[in-house]
């Protein structure tokens, strides 16, 4: 599976729904009510070739209650989360352990606590959690 697809079954909300669904195979093969079912379609069609989709999908959309805008949200949201998927596909990004665990049913993720986010350094973890700055590129580096 893809790291968004187990970062999206380790999510406190959407895990439950995204694991049945997973469970069951396809998305067409789930207890989708019409509005659900259109949002998948569209998404589908956006994901596997974009070119497939026509007036016909938006048609569906708009069937199940969306207007124009809500047309354009689910296009930037199916486009951003295929964005971000195929960037940490190709660049090799892991989901990191506890995750992982949550998402195949061990102990559940926990927000960071209080002190953490309100801490002396005005909401910032510890420096030393910071990420490094980006470095200058050098001659011969890929940042040239």
């Amino acid at each position: 599976m893809a790291p968004m697809g187990r970062l999206l079954m380790a999510h406190p909300r959407i895990g439950p729904a995204f694991q049945a669904l997973f469970k069951r195979g396809h998305w067409s093969d789930a207890p989708l009510s019409p509005h659900q079912r259109a949002l998948c379609s569209v998404a589908e069609k956006l994901s596997a070739d974009p070119r497939l989709v026509g007036a016909e999908d938006w048609g569906s959309l708009h069937e199940v209650g969306l207007d124009d805008e809500g047309c354009l949200e689910v296009a930037h949201i199916v486009g951003v989360f295929n964005h971000l998927t195929r960037l940490a596909d190709g660049f090799g990004l892991r989901v990191d352990p506890a995750r992982l665990a949550a998402a195949s049913g061990g102990p559940p993720l926990r927000r960071p606590s209080s002190a953490l986010r309100s801490g002396a350094s005005g909401g910032h973890p510890p420096a030393t959690a910071r990420r490094p700055r980006r470095r200058e590129a050098s001659a011969g580096s890929p940042l040239d």
